[in-house]
């Protein structure tokens, strides 16, 4: 038996077959949220809330990490958004030089996983370095943190929250929404830079809600260095309409949907921790814990002026 074993026994060879079937099935998926009270009993009844998502989108056929990377970065800078291409020759060089140069400091590995760092680990991570920020200084009105389970499945979790809320949506005075802020570098990202962040959504009800942030911005002493490009309707991505803050908006609530952008690794089994620009990620977080206090303090919640029909539906 097992238990007279010695320990350091040798053990000997065994061959043989294992054949495993394996049965799709549902499995639970959860929200997970959390409320930090307000310090105002006047105003405690009313939330801002801050959101991400916790799920990615499991395995692909398993490849050589480096040389994946070392195509994207070079024929697909936005991942997943890009087409697959024919590298050109010289191209094809380039991609060889990176390959080369990451076979001097480690041999080749197989790599299925999507790990979803930046996507959305990242925005994940800060959330709740943002909610420790806010345990130090409790702000009028209440927070709202909730992690969305679902999203790359068809924002499933934010759709179930908005439609089941916890609290009353009409007391939800504000949303923020983080998707994919761990990269943003200036090589990675059209815009990038070390201050950099993607907007999208904040004045598509509410004007004054886009009006707040901005003068939040404008008198800090990190400035954010913001993108609107993505938010105009005529951005063939319509990339307002492929994350959490849809739901929010379909319910009426002001929302803003804050990134630092595509980088090569965007759904792809390249996406690690190793790649994610952390400094640039706590700038974020300072910003969007400056915004949050400024809307939770304020006497008055932002006026809702309704949808701005220049947008295209989602």
């Amino acid at each position: 038996s097992l238990g007279a074993l010695d320990v350091g026994t040798k053990g000997l060879p065994l061959t043989g077959r294992w054949r495993q079937t394996w049965q799709p099935g549902a499995v639970p998926a959860r929200n997970v949220i959390a409320i930090l009270p307000g310090s105002d009993p006047a105003r405690a009844h009313e939330y801002v809330l801050l959101g991400a998502h916790n799920d990615h989108s499991g395995v692909a056929t398993p490849v050589d990490h480096d040389s994946l990377r070392a195509v994207n970065t070079v024929t697909r800078r936005q991942g997943a958004n890009d087409p697959v291409c024919r590298p050109t020759a010289a191209q094809q060089r380039v991609i060889d030089s990176l390959i080369a140069h990451a076979r001097r400091i480690r041999p080749p590995r197989l790599d299925s996983i999507l790990n979803g760092a930046d996507d959305d680990g990242s925005g994940s991570m800060l959330m709740l370095e943002v909610a420790e920020r806010f345990t130090r200084e409790r702000p009028a009105r209440s927070i709202i943190f909730i992690s969305h389970q679902g999203e790359e499945g068809g924002l499933r979790g934010s759709r179930w929250f908005t439609d089941h809320p916890t609290v009353p949506l009409e007391n939800i005075v504000a949303a923020h929404n983080m998707d994919m802020v761990g990269r943003g570098r200036v090589t990675e990202v059209k815009y990038g830079g070390p201050a950099s962040v993607q907007m999208l959504g904040a004045r598509r009800l509410s004007r004054e809600f886009g009006d707040i942030i901005d003068s939040v911005n404008a008198v800090r002493e990190e400035v954010m260095a913001i993108d609107r490009s993505w938010d105009v309707p005529s951005n063939p991505m319509n990339r307002f309409c492929r994350s959490d803050q849809v739901n929010y908006v379909r319910r009426n609530v002001p929302v803003v949907y804050l990134s630092l952008g595509y980088a090569q690794d965007y759904h792809q089994a390249t996406d690690e921790p190793q790649y994610i620009d952390y400094e640039h990620s706590a700038r974020l977080g300072r910003f969007v814990f400056d915004v949050m206090m400024a809307i939770a303090q304020r006497k008055d919640r932002p006026a809702i002026a309704g949808p701005d029909p220049s947008y295209p539906s989602c």
